[in-house]
């Protein structure tokens, strides 16, 4: 059951539904980048412990160099990496 939107401003609204809040439209875009950019967190952290693992493994196998190195570092995203995440997932909330 949808409740009737409730006003709590002249310029701030949000309508309840189930126990969520539907927020203003600035609001969700700011909440789908915060969605956006902690994903890229999430796929950097994953990335960054095998990083870490392939380096101590060919540091036990005594393959360890500074070329390795670089070629084993993971790319940092950029804004536009935040973006694009972040309309491939406002994509899923215009669809109805």
């Amino acid at each position: 059951m949808i409740a009737p939107a409730t006003k709590q401003s002249d310029t701030h609204k949000h309508t309840y539904r189930k126990g969520h809040i539907m927020s203003n439209p600035f609001e969700l875009r700011f909440k789908i980048l915060e969605m956006a950019q902690g994903y890229l967190q999430d796929q950097l952290q994953r990335n960054q412990d095998v990083f870490s693992s392939a380096w101590e493994l060919a540091k036990d196998q005594g393959e360890a160099n500074m070329k390795l190195w670089n070629e084993l570092q993971p790319e940092t995203y950029t804004i536009d990496d935040i973006k694009k995440k972040a309309v491939e997932l406002y994509e899923f909330v215009e669809k109805k």
